[in-house]
């Protein structure tokens, strides 16, 4: 399986699995909006987007509920 394909798999998973109770990485939330990782954290510290939480030393994470429901609602005001 080369890269190209990988990535294409991952993308297939990733948008197939729900994201109440679970967490959800920058990655996956860059994915499922089309926004980039930047782009998220710069929102998160304008207080527009869930905060996320420390899962060890260097890794974050955000609650996949609460990205649901800003998603939620990002499409019912658009």
């Amino acid at each position: 399986m080369n890269k190209a394909t990988s990535s294409v798999r991952y993308l297939e998973v990733v948008l197939a699995l729900p994201l109440a109770n679970r967490l959800v990485n920058a990655k996956e939330i860059a994915i499922r909006t089309g926004k980039s990782i930047p782009w998220i954290y710069h929102e998160e510290k304008a207080g527009r987007f869930p905060k996320r939480i420390r899962i060890g030393t260097r890794g974050v994470a955000w609650r996949g509920c609460e990205v649901q429901l800003w998603l939620d609602q990002c499409t019912t005001t658009s």
